[in-house]
């Protein structure tokens, strides 16, 4: 039995986070291994986690990885995270201080529903 046959069965679904240190650290990296994934297997249960906060940690830019992951995007994973701190991620509280999209504060949530 595959893993996509197992997952179904358990009633889960197989993710893929985009995360620092792995090949899926990057958008343009994870908008490949998905496609390469889906394209080389039947794999029905698989989707993204979307993680702003990850990409904010790499270096890249949260909106792009948005942008060219949206289609595979399954679940968020919100934490917040503070440009430039190579360290300490902290649940996603209200303030000026703490922000997933690297401090600026501009991404709009209707930006993140209405494609």
């Amino acid at each position: 039995m595959g893993q996509d046959q197992l997952a179904e069965k358990a009633g889960v679904r197989l993710v893929h986070e985009n995360e620092h240190r792995i090949y899926g650290d990057e958008p343009e990296r994870v908008k490949d291994l998905m496609g390469t994934v889906l394209e080389q297997a039947d794999i029905r249960h698989f989707g993204a986690v979307y993680d702003p906060a990850n990409y904010v940690h790499g270096g890249f830019d949260p909106w792009k990885g948005w942008e060219l992951t949206r289609q595979w995007t399954v679940h968020f994973h919100i934490k917040d995270w503070v440009h430039g701190r190579s360290t300490a991620a902290w649940p996603a509280t209200p303030g000026p201080h703490r922000r997933s999209n690297g401090g600026s504060g501009r991404h709009e949530v209707r930006r993140f529903r209405d494609p």
